[in-house]
């Protein structure tokens, strides 16, 4: 289970990516920050990615299971993106073959003992993660570039 979280947290996998509307609590923070917000507890929160009001992305801190802000209160609709704990059903093919040379790799240690296949699994594992962080990324609109400002100094000479 530890092997598997740590795969899911080391890319921004768009399968095991959430969004949900953050909870105000009542009890303000013990200091520095005005207000304090819950985490998701359900699905399972394995690392915040960013926090957003009205779609712009503001600073936070996280404690523990709750994330303190300034300027945000009770007027303020917090959106919290997150990669969670996918249930197994839903990994696509590309991340679980990454996952299984990952394993492969610890096991050829355990039980094979044989540095050679240690490695030769470790650098398959690596090289289909690069192969699953690619397919995975594309799986978005792609962001286009914002030129405006280029061509304004472009024809203001």
């Amino acid at each position: 289970e530890d092997i598997l979280k740590s795969a899911l947290t080391r890319h921004r996998w768009r399968f095991a990516t959430e969004q949900q509307q953050l909870s105000l609590l009542t009890a303000a923070p013990t200091g520095r920050y005005a207000y304090a917000y819950q985490l998701p507890t359900s699905p399972e929160l394995l690392q915040l990615i960013t926090l957003t009001v009205n779609d712009f992305v503001i600073p936070y801190e996280r404690y523990g299971d709750k994330v303190y802000l300034d300027n945000y209160g009770s007027t303020s609709t917090v959106i919290c993106d997150y990669i969670f704990r996918q249930d197994e059903g839903e990994f696509p093919p590309h991340f679980i073959l990454a996952l299984q040379y990952q394993l492969a790799s610890l096991f050829a240690g355990s039980i094979a003992r044989d540095s050679g296949m240690i490695k030769q699994f470790a650098d398959m594992a690596e090289r289909q993660y690069l192969v699953a962080k690619n397919i995975d990324s594309s799986e978005r609109t792609t962001k286009t570039l914002d030129v405006t400002r280029f061509k304004t100094l472009r024809n203001s000479g």
